[in-house]
């Protein structure tokens, strides 16, 4: 899904799940294994709320974020790559890594 794709499907009534398309396409599995090295484990298993993870300080997520290996671009997809889409990136790791936990 491109960026375009993406910005015309992206609404309310879709709710989350085109959001976590588009950025769960960036997430390899060395982007999982970096997010979970720099986060912690327990950190996000710990997580109370696991649709936006917030009660994770931002401030980590821009860390781990910064040198983050991922499967594509930004540029392949039509994108910029900018702080909050690695962000977005990473919560996508993150959440991938917790649902793989979960019993």
């Amino acid at each position: 899904m491109t960026r375009d794709e993406y910005l015309e499907t992206h609404r309310p009534e879709n709710g989350f799940a085109v959001h976590r398309e588009y950025y769960a396409q960036f997430v390899s599995a060395h982007t999982i294994d970096h997010i979970v090295s720099m986060m912690n484990g327990a950190t996000l298993e710990g997580a109370s709320e696991l649709t936006h993870l917030n009660d994770i300080p931002l401030s980590l997520w821009d860390v781990a974020a910064i040198n983050m290996p991922m499967r594509v671009t930004f540029r392949s997809l039509g994108d910029t790559p900018s702080m909050a889409g690695k962000v977005c990136i990473a919560k996508e790791a993150a959440r991938q890594y917790i649902e793989r936990r979960k019993p």
